[in-house]
């Protein structure tokens, strides 16, 4: 379980914020009022801290089973960092479908604190990033 999270940005725009600690609350049928999620931006992160350094093995992205604009994750980087290095953990090309459940299996050499999604924006675009659930599994 991280022990923060943080977006680039945490989508309001008159509505109650998409906070980022909602991407790890243990809901995986989350819905409009839970789920986070990042303004339109070119290449919106989200960001979990695991407290300590891990091998990480697997990560898991929950998509949003809702039915509001299936499809806007895609082209998601998983990288995993510590201070010093940065590994990529896999890439998902995407787009998701309603309640799409994402798992990227890192290599045994995937070792960090740090956890980071991305989604890598086409030249001249601009993304939200949703996530209803993250689940990262690692070990010491």
């Amino acid at each position: 379980m991280p022990s923060s999270v943080s977006l680039s940005s945490v989508f309001s725009n008159g509505y109650p914020p998409h906070l980022p600690s909602y991407a790890v609350d243990n809901i995986t049928d989350c819905d409009y009022t839970n789920v986070a999620a990042s303004q339109r931006e070119k290449n919106p992160w989200l960001q979990a801290d695991l407290g300590t350094v891990l091998d990480v093995q697997q990560v898991l992205v929950y998509a949003r089973p809702d039915g509001f604009e299936p499809g806007r994750t895609h082209n998601l980087l998983i990288t995993v960092a510590d201070n010093e290095k940065n590994h990529t953990c896999g890439f998902y090309p995407g787009p998701t479908d309603l309640g799409d459940r994402i798992l990227i299996l890192c290599n045994s050499l995937t070792r960090g604190r740090y956890v980071t999604l991305t989604i890598q924006s086409s030249p001249g675009e601009k993304d939200i990033l949703q996530i209803c659930e993250i689940k990262i599994h690692g070990r010491q």
